[in-house]
């Protein structure tokens, strides 16, 4: 055992501990309640039900999810919620440890402050605040770099086995994100010892890992109209874990990309995680570092830069949109190491050590939940929802949000379980149609002949024209829309004031899409133009200067 394990050993776990219960005392205090917009909702609804969500489906994050779910803790949405808080706060307890182990010159306190700084990081927080993979993605991340310093010193003939299975869980979990840190592995490899025995037990060791996409065949079918997908096939279940259905997202268009304005994005975003001021003092010391870095060849110091470059260089090459939370996510792990390596930079510069708490000092103030402790604002809206529809009605959705926050509301309330959910970006999928032939086979010839009777609600959105003939008779009835209907201007207007004020960030940006997108099909459709003047007037109070907007108001008389 190394000296710096050592001296771990000696400090005992008090340390480590204090920093998970700092850090996960003040994410589970804020915490979000409820079923939250974006993705969250779809996997707080999976881990209940024990279903799949979105490809590839996420099998471990769907287990660890259910497993927290039976905590008797507020309900299941928040529980969901809380999961993301405790895998982080377990992520950055597991930084300090690594910390101590590769710069234990920085001291004990330096190094947690160090540790804590990513929990008062607005893009941090917000993963470990809903319910995501990005949280236990951060988790495995620090478990594959801790692998990877220990294969790198061939400490132990099990680290690399070890290590192979934590790629393989993290694979079932986020396949992308895990795939980042297979370069700091293949260097750990060259580096450290290589017996071949441990080579095969750790090809073994990942093939086990990656044995928990078995998950998705085998819970295929389990949550009743609630999942996606039913990749009971090979190529199904290989179209499900390569994200086939995405696979035009994950091709950047050169055209529509500006390199050096999204270096400037990010690096503009990345400083406002911090604040200038913190920003500063850790570029700083980083600076200050480097020549003695490069001067004694600090390999660690290097892994440290490779891992936290890599997921923003990922970034660069496609349209940046700072306003998705999902951002925050894929860089959750590079913004964790930029703590790490100021870290480092400290622990080489001696008394500059005591510059790390000072970086929490200058971030905390900075601390901006976007308005989202205690907002229910996604909940209230999905409730308003599927109140408009029917008895025994269809709700047509357009959005993953609305279909998500249903989903969380039937899975785990059992709300309005008469009404089909039919999100329209499924409806032309085999699975979808053998999934709602046999939850509601009294709707499932509607997929075929349209929805056009007055038990469906449509919700605004993009492509309404694939509705063809049907679309041109839709007319607002409230936050939806139904065929043939006249309903006055005043309750469509009452139906967005009972919501309430649109508080939080994703709030606005979602409510102001439906007003754009409901402003939009009345200018195509010719009709209610004072409704559609409306609608466009409160798109823009909610989001002033959008340019989208500027193309609706064209579509107007």
């Amino acid at each position: 055992m190394s000296a710096p394990d050592d001296a771990l050993r000696a400090e005992g776990a008090g340390p480590t501990a204090a920093v998970f219960a700092l850090a996960g005392g003040f994410l589970a205090w804020t915490c979000l309640a409820g079923p939250q917009w974006y993705d969250s909702a779809e996997f707080a609804a999976a881990g209940w039900r024990l279903t799949l969500s979105h490809p590839p489906g996420h099998p471990v994050h769907a287990v660890v999810t259910r497993a927290a779910q039976l905590l008797p803790l507020g309900d299941g949405a928040f529980r969901a919620n809380l999961t993301s808080a405790l895998c982080v706060a377990a992520a950055l307890a597991g930084l300090y440890r690594l910390l101590r182990r590769v710069a234990p010159a920085a001291g004990r306190l330096p190094t947690a402050g160090a540790a804590l700084l990513p929990a008062v990081m607005p893009a941090v927080w917000l993963q470990a605040a809903r319910a995501e993979v990005y949280a236990l993605q951060l988790l495995f991340t620090v478990a594959l770099i801790e692998g990877c310093r220990r294969v790198a010193r061939g400490d132990d003939a099990r680290a690399l086995p070890a290590l192979a299975l934590t790629f393989g869980l993290a694979g079932a979990n986020h396949s992308y994100l895990g795939a980042l840190v297979i370069p700091l592995a293949l260097w750990a490899m060259a580096v450290g010892e290589r017996r071949p025995r441990a080579v095969g037990a750790a090809a073994a060791a990942g093939l086990l890992g990656l044995c928990a996409y078995a998950y998705l065949p085998l819970r295929a079918g389990a949550g009743g109209e609630i999942g996606w997908g039913a990749p009971r096939s090979a190529a199904d279940l290989w179209s499900t874990i390569s994200g086939a259905a995405w696979r035009r997202t994950l091709t950047p268009d050169a055209d529509a990309v500006d390199l050096l304005d999204n270096v400037a994005t990010l690096a503009a975003w990345g400083i406002d995680q911090v604040g200038p001021l913190a920003a500063l003092l850790g570029l700083g010391l980083v600076l200050a570092a480097a020549p003695a870095w490069v001067r004694t060849r600090a390999w660690t110091a290097a892994a440290a830069l490779l891992v936290m470059a890599l997921p923003f260089l990922s970034r660069v090459i496609y349209p940046l949109d700072t306003a998705n939370p999902d951002l925050g996510g894929y860089l959750v792990g590079a913004l964790s190491l930029g703590a790490g390596l100021v870290t480092l930079a400290a622990a080489h510069l001696g008394p500059a050590r005591w510059a790390l708490p000072l970086l929490v000092l200058a971030a905390a103030p900075r601390f901006d939940a976007g308005a989202r402790l205690h907002s229910r604002t996604g909940e209230r809206f999905a409730r308003a929802v599927l109140a408009e529809v029917p008895p025994d009605g269809v709700l047509l959705t357009s959005d993953y949000a609305t279909s998500f926050l249903g989903w969380s509301l039937r899975a785990v309330e059992g709300l309005r379980p008469d009404v089909a959910i039919v999100f329209r970006g499924q409806m032309d999928t085999p699975w979808f149609a053998a999934r709602l032939a046999r939850q509601r086979p009294d709707r499932a010839a509607g997929l075929a002949e349209g929805f056009a009777g007055p038990e469906a609600r449509y919700e605004p959105g993009v492509e309404l024209g694939r509705l063809g003939p049907l679309a041109a008779r839709l007319r607002p009835v409230g936050l939806t829309m139904a065929v043939g209907a006249t309903a006055p201007m005043e309750q469509v207007q009452a139906a967005f004031t009972a919501l309430g004020p649109p508080a939080d960030a994703d709030a606005r940006r979602a409510r102001a899409f439906l007003h754009a997108q409901t402003a939009a099909h009345l200018a195509r459709a010719r009709a209610a133009t004072p409704l559609a003047r409306w609608h466009l007037e409160q798109a823009e109070l909610l989001a002033p200067g959008d340019p989208y907007l500027a193309e609706v108001g064209a579509l107007l008389p």
